[in-house]
């Protein structure tokens, strides 16, 4: 698949979702002076705003995609959490949402899949949408990845958006339930990137970031190793085909993860699809991309 570029007239406005609450951008003036005077209550702090996710309202659109879903709750751990299926088709895709949304977000794919005989399933993880919980990690999203696989399986695909993205392939790695095929869009490229440009936009030193991740570390017990959290090689590692969609465009993942991501996986160029105009957002919902993963889900991309 030959890179192309789709979509808007104009770049979309950029958006970093840490940086849009009031009062992580409060933080920015003191939090290099709380971190000097209390570094360990700095670094739990920061750790537990990088764990909190804001919720936002369900548009209009949105809401007529739930509408005709068949709910469903599963539980990771003893946390109960939302999950949605449309189609009754042979084969599976599971759509994987991106940090503080819910997965009614990717729902301009569901007519696309559905019309090509799939049987398409979202979720709102743990601290999202409509699931319970105020804090999550990609531990416990990986596991509700698995968790949904488990229960709506086999799943021939898996689709995700942004921090969903990595998590796709992070929870085929960590439990290695049969999928065929990965799509990812607007995926970041290592995990430790996403830690230190949560950093910069709240203004928390480097040292208590790298903190931050200790805490982070201990608290699953050696299960977490950011090191090893390079999209890329998890992309090398997956036996089927890959699809990868990013926008030249993206103020918060920006494009050079594509490359990054492309050059770890030691994958062809044409496993990249390239857009311009459409930013972070706006690409699930750009017709041409649909089109695009739904041919490559039917196989007619590989």
């Amino acid at each position: 698949m030959d890179a192309t570029s789709t979509g808007a007239s104009a770049p979309a406005p950029a958006r970093t979702g840490y940086a849009e609450s009031p009062l992580l951008r409060m933080t920015r003036g003191v939090y290099p002076l709380f971190a000097t005077l209390a570094p360990g209550l700095a670094s739990r702090a920061a750790l537990r705003l990088f764990l909190t996710p804001r919720r936002h309202k369900t548009p209009a659109w949105e809401r007529t995609h739930l509408e005709s879903a068949r709910p469903a709750t599963l539980k990771v751990g003893k946390r109960a959490f939302k999950a949605y299926a449309w189609g009754d088709g042979p084969r599976t895709i599971v759509m994987c949402h991106s940090w503080g949304g819910r997965g009614s977000q990717l729902g301009a794919f569901v007519p696309e899949l559905t019309q090509r005989g799939f049987r398409v399933v979202a979720f709102d993880a743990p601290a999202h949408g409509a699931s319970e919980g105020r804090q999550t990690d990609m531990m416990e999203y990986s596991s509700a990845v698995a968790a949904v696989v488990l229960h709506f399986g086999p799943v021939y695909g898996l689709l995700g958006h942004s921090f969903g993205a990595g998590n796709a392939l992070f929870s085929w790695r960590r439990f290695r339930f049969p999928v065929d095929r990965v799509a990812l869009v607007g995926c970041f490229s290592n995990a430790i990137w996403i830690t230190e440009r949560f950093g910069e936009l709240v203004g928390i030193p480097q040292k208590t970031i790298a903190a931050m991740r200790s805490r982070l570390e201990r608290r699953h017990q050696g299960e977490l190793q950011w090191e090893s959290l390079v999209i890329g090689e998890m992309a090398r590692e997956f036996p089927g085909p890959l699809m990868a969609v990013h926008d030249r465009d993206d103020a918060e993942i920006p494009y050079f993860h594509a490359e990054r991501l492309l050059k770890a996986s030691g994958r062809a160029a044409d496993c990249l699809l390239t857009t311009s105009g459409l930013g972070h957002r706006r690409i699930v919902r750009d017709a041409a991309v649909v089109k695009a993963v739904g041919g490559f889900f039917s196989g007619a991309v590989a």
